[in-house]
């Protein structure tokens, strides 16, 4: 959903992309928005994770770009021949949960409330189908 949100944006948008972090390691990231009228582009992770305080967001979105993210900007740069890359995290309680951190990006590229209504959907559904198969597909030991 972000990435064809961003694409209605006429932004030039990669998913699942492979890359090499500076030291080596080989990573893939999930989302790249690209702006090359501006030669600049957002490596976006969108995470869902159980609600746990009202920093979760921030912190998931510190966690994404120092620890794993930031490294592969170099790699980036030279592979799409842009000047500057942006890191961000955006985390979605897995409850359907949407944050402030979310809006605030979501407003950044001007995409429609819609996409947060979507977004809560899927969400909200496929927590159910992730209980749903807890809960009845157990296998004796």
């Amino acid at each position: 959903l972000l990435a064809a949100a961003l694409r209605g944006k006429g932004l030039e948008v990669h998913e699942e992309v492979h890359c090499l972090a500076d030291e080596g390691s080989s990573r893939r990231i999930d989302i790249i928005a690209i702006n090359r009228s501006k030669m600049e582009a957002e490596i976006i992770d969108p995470t869902v994770r159980f609600e746990i305080n009202s920093v979760q967001p921030l912190e998931v979105d510190a966690e994404k770009k120092k620890q794993i993210y930031e490294p592969t900007c170099s790699y980036f740069i030279k592979k799409y021949n842009i000047k500057s890359i942006n890191v961000t995290g955006l985390f979605f309680g897995s409850r359907g949960t949407i944050t402030n951190f979310f809006v605030n990006w979501r407003h950044k590229y001007k995409l429609p409330n819609s996409l947060q209504e979507d977004i809560v959907h899927i969400i909200i559904k496929s927590s159910v189908a992730i209980l749903k198969n807890h809960l009845y597909n157990l296998t004796s030991i």
